[in-house]
């Protein structure tokens, strides 16, 4: 809030010597409502889908993740560590094609005439983007609050006619859609980060054959979501194999080619998707119960 609207709107007023008018009773009275009342719906659902995304968004990103260090924040995401400057590469990339009007002087030259009208479109679009500059821990969707503002400042500066807007509004349409039927193909779904493929195979063969499921390494919290809980993963993988009595499912990456090689040749592989093998281990062919037999 500070940033995307005080940071702009404060900067506005005081080039025009109004600072005083961000402190208005109206002014901040007006503004709660508004956000409120385009912004409740969304947060009523989220609470009510995922009880508990209020206390994690509102408390824990906005305030916890600065005053408490050991805060292990967001538990389902990727890590986010970019070099500087990161975030100038998403605006460019998310304002695409649009930004290639700057190549013509003439329209380059009436989006950037000063008045108080494109001042503060700039300062909305920009201002967000200097915060993040030194931010390492960026994604690409910081710079949404941005495109707003330069979209304003385009449509109201450029004299295309209808039929250069249609040629660009479907080329650049066609680009995105290129982008993101790519990303999902070759990156999305053959990351290793998705399990999908994994938890769908357990889900169906765990109808019959009831097991717990294991992973091998450190906590994935969003195996533990959407398995409710009943994951557990250990680093000592190899020692639960040969103690389990019980029908177990193991999910095993090529990180530990020993251990995965004792427990695929003594089980069952079901799926092996991205590296990532899932082995079912059914009660006769633990270790455990052969030398109990």
């Amino acid at each position: 809030m500070l940033v995307l609207v005080f940071a702009p709107v404060g900067l506005w007023l005081l080039l025009r010597g109004k600072l005083m008018l961000l402190f208005s009773p109206w002014f901040a009275l007006i503004g709660v409502v508004v956000v409120a009342t385009l912004a409740f719906p969304g947060y009523y659902l989220a609470e009510r889908a995922t009880p508990g995304f209020l206390e994690y968004f509102l408390w824990g990103e906005h305030i916890l993740r600065y005053v408490e260090s050991d805060w292990s924040g967001d538990r389902y995401g990727a890590v986010k560590d970019r070099p500087f400057g990161t975030i100038w590469l998403f605006l460019l990339f998310c304002s695409f094609p649009w930004v290639l009007v700057l190549l013509n002087r003439k329209t380059r030259n009436r989006l950037l005439r000063r008045d108080h009208f494109t001042d503060f479109l700039l300062m909305c679009a920009f201002l967000p983007a200097i915060f993040f500059t030194f931010a390492r821990n960026v994604i690409s969707t910081y710079v949404l609050p941005s495109l707003v503002p330069l979209a304003i400042l385009l449509c109201a500066r450029t004299m295309f006619g209808l039929r250069m807007y249609v040629i660009t509004a479907g080329a650049g349409l066609a680009v995105f859609l290129l982008i993101v039927v790519g990303a999902l193909q070759f990156y999305l779904l053959p990351h290793s980060h998705n399990q999908k493929p994994i938890l769908q195979a357990y889900w169906e063969s765990a109808r019959e054959h009831p097991g717990r499921l294991i992973y091998n390494g450190g906590v994935r919290h969003t195996v533990l979501f959407y398995t409710e809980g009943r994951t557990r993963q250990f680093n000592e993988l190899l020692k639960t194999f040969y103690e389990s009595t019980e029908t177990t499912y193991f999910v095993m990456s090529p990180l530990w080619p020993r251990s995965r090689q004792v427990v695929t040749e003594a089980c069952t592989v079901l799926r092996e998707s991205h590296g990532v093998r899932l082995i079912r281990c059914s009660a006769d062919q633990l270790p455990a119960n052969a030398i109990d037999s």
